[in-house]
């Protein structure tokens, strides 16, 4: 199911160039000497909006997300001011390689899967890619990073995520700590398929999750404890994906 508060918005896609960044194995944790995501320094305002996107194309794909739930905001055909936000990571930036060195995969082989997926980093973006199975009581793939220390995320109430998509339902995922597993906090988006968008996502909507399954009393997401971030991909959604991000933002409304 979409997000209650998810909020989509196109934008103007960049060129591709890719290249594979690594997979994680299963019994690893995070650390500090592999490298994280984002910048303690850093500050972005996302800008909403687009140019030189079909006004018709556009438009029916905000028709289709509005019948879904999603609240969609069309091409204006100029970029939109964004609220303040902070850089959590930038794959169109200067530091696009350092940010996506961050990122592992780790698919459903850690319990006898055969799913398959890769993050590999483009010239302004980043591509999460694979193919999901259920063969072998499988079917997820997902990739993670840790959150850079010193980003500073107090206060933050939503998550913005500039993405293009396939069609396919999605979930961003945020873990408290920097272990390999336990509680999750995930929600849900769906990006159109072909076209760049920019997707809100509600601090107060994330749900505490553990291995795909809700967590009753867990407490609420707090942004300011948020320690790794990630994307997933299941729900029976079996065969070839493909998402492309350029960068990810905490927001205060």
């Amino acid at each position: 199911m979409v997000a209650r508060h998810a909020t989509i918005s196109f934008f103007q896609p960049a060129a591709p160039s890719e290249r594979n960044v690594g997979a994680l194995a299963p019994d690893h944790e995070l650390s500090a000497g592999e490298g994280a995501c984002g910048d303690a320094n850093s500050g972005y305002s996302p800008g909403v909006g687009t140019s030189r996107i079909g006004t018709a194309r556009a438009l029916a794909a905000a028709a289709v997300l509005s019948l879904a739930g999603v609240a969609v905001q069309p091409p204006t055909g100029h970029a939109e001011p964004g609220p303040a936000a902070v850089k959590v990571c930038d794959f169109a930036g200067a530091d696009a390689s350092d940010a996506a060195k961050a990122w592992r995969t780790i698919d459903d082989v850690v319990m006898g899967g055969v799913s398959r997926s890769s993050f590999d980093l483009a010239k302004g973006r980043a591509v999460f890619s694979g193919t999901v199975s259920g063969d072998n009581n499988g079917g997820f793939a997902s990739a993670r990073a840790r959150v850079a220390d010193g980003v500073d995320l107090r206060g933050a109430t939503s998550v913005v995520l500039r993405v293009r998509g396939d069609g396919q339902r999605y979930k961003f995922s945020v873990r408290t700590d920097d272990r390999f597993d336990g509680v999750s906090y995930r929600a849900s988006f769906t990006a159109p398929k072909g076209d760049w968008s920019t997707v809100k996502l509600a601090i107060a909507d994330f749900e505490p999750t553990w291995r795909g399954r809700r967590v009753p009393g867990a407490p609420a997401l707090r942004a300011e404890q948020i320690r790794q971030v990630g994307f997933l991909i299941s729900d029976k959604q079996f065969g070839p994906f493909r998402l492309e991000i350029q960068s990810i933002h905490a927001a205060t409304d």
